[in-house]
């Protein structure tokens, strides 16, 4: 049995990159997005890259006498090896056929180490009984996150404007002949009209307590669900996309009552005393069944979530096949991660990592968010966006910000009872304003509030 480690580093690969560098014209240029300093394994290359960087992006002349008299200046040149270094450097076989693949070879070395270091770290963690195993086991995940993060091809830098010419002439022709951007369907037709919420966005969805921002979040996540799912004339499933909430305050047991009570349409007060009947029970049955037919919503109750927690759950469903469609994260405030001694910049952190996260997985993030309680010393106690807490973090990252009123919670005679106003306060692709939809919380749901439109939402 061969006992041998492999060598996580190439001294051949090192000295030939570096050798072509100092003498191919501009070939700095092949390798500038491959590799960084730090890919190299040994110090002294690591000096020289720096220089060779250095005197590229300055426009100067790189070969080995600009190098030699940089570190000469810079009072570097024996913690770069010396003469003696750069001569065995010069000595490497450096060609511009080869400059490509041993960057790469460098590169893919490099990453290996990192992911190494992350996992000795995590050993040493993991035995040290003195912290929280589950602090421990998120600091190991967001450790191989950050690998792949910074080794990640989805930026591929600044593209010439050329290179987007085909997808804007398709995206006009698909425009004259009355095919509109696809946007998720919420199930609330004004709503869709004025805020369409397509792919990618990150959606903030606020309120004070006891408003039903829960409720329509869920409400919302269950439409655009039931949206993706198409069945063939046996009823079986051909295509479907996912809903995943992740609900850092209510536990799995109260999200499931909640779904069902507002999908078969039973009083949750009553479910959850035991005092159903008949008809009740037989509506709550269809919809059991139909979540037995692989209805793909998935909870996730675990408190304090970070958002690595998040993303290493998201894409581990999605290496097994499973499309993301739409998240819900119930609620910000009480996600981990956040840094009580600097809100904002935490805040600002979070939100930055979600609206990433939506673009990644090309599917809406909805994030709820409590507000201050500066709206309860106004008379008029409408959500407006400086009522969110933190809110110029939230505001830059959000794609769209919605609020939810409703009258009868401040007024008991309200003339408004049963009736939500739903405020888009930010719009990033579209209007802003204030649609109207009907509240029965004794059934967990909102509904659209006038109803004249047919099954696909016109008049």
């Amino acid at each position: 049995m061969n006992n041998l480690k492999p060598k996580l580093q190439n001294q051949n690969y090192e000295r030939s990159v570096l050798c072509a560098l100092m003498s191919i014209e501009d070939s700095y240029i092949h390798v500038s997005d491959i590799i960084a300093e730090a890919d190299f394994y040994n110090s002294q290359n690591q000096l020289i890259f720096r220089v060779v960087k250095s005197l590229f992006e300055s426009r100067q002349p790189v070969d080995v006498t600009t190098v030699h008299d940089e570190l000469m200046r810079t009072k570097q040149l024996m913690s770069a090896g010396g003469d003696s270094h750069l001569a065995s450097v010069l000595d490497a076989p450096g060609t511009l056929q080869n400059l490509v693949y041993y960057a790469q070879r460098i590169k893919q070395l490099s990453v290996q180490r990192h992911v190494k270091s992350v996992l000795e770290i995590g050993h040493a963690d993991i035995n040290d009984s003195d912290e929280d195993i589950e602090f421990k086991v998120g600091n190991i995940v967001s450790g191989l996150l950050q690998v792949t993060d910074d080794n990640s091809d989805r930026n591929q830098g600044p593209k010439s404007i050329s290179l987007s010419i085909e997808g804007f002439l398709n995206h006009q022709q698909n425009l004259i002949k009355g095919v509109l951007p696809t946007s998720q369907k919420t199930g609330f037709f004004d709503l869709d009209i004025m805020a369409p919420i397509q792919n990618g966005n990150l959606v903030i969805l606020a309120a004070r307590p006891g408003m039903g921002k829960t409720t329509l979040a869920m409400n919302t996540l269950a439409n655009i669900v039931k949206g993706h799912r198409v069945l063939n004339s046996d009823g079986k499933v051909v295509s479907q996309k996912a809903g995943v909430i992740f609900s850092l305050e209510m536990t799995e047991l109260e999200i499931t009552q909640k779904f069902i009570a507002a999908d078969a349409g039973v009083d949750l007060k009553r479910m959850k005393s035991g005092e159903m009947n008949e008809d009740e029970w037989a509506s709550v049955q269809k919809t059991i069944v139909m979540i037995n037919d692989n209805y793909p919503l998935f909870i996730d109750d675990e408190p304090s979530v970070t958002y690595q927690y998040m993303r290493s759950h998201l894409l581990k469903m999605k290496s097994k096949g499973c499309d993301i469609g739409v998240v819900v994260i119930d609620y910000l405030q009480i996600m981990g991660g956040r840094d009580s001694n600097n809100m904002t910049n935490s805040v600002g952190m979070i939100t930055g990592n979600l609206k990433a996260l939506a673009k990644e997985f090309e599917c809406p993030i909805i994030l709820l968010s409590q507000l201050n309680r500066d709206a309860e010393k106004r008379p008029n106690k409408r959500p407006v966006n400086s009522d969110l807490r933190d809110s110029g973090a939230i505001e830059q990252d959000a794609d769209i910000i919605i609020f939810v009123y409703r009258d009868e919670v401040y007024n008991e005679n309200s003339e408004q009872k049963g009736v939500a106003e739903i405020t888009v306060g930010k719009n990033r692709h579209g209007s802003i304003g204030t649609v109207r939809l009907g509240f029965e919380g004794m059934l967990s749901r909102f509904s659209n509030f006038i109803n004249n439109y047919d099954d696909d939402g016109y008049q």
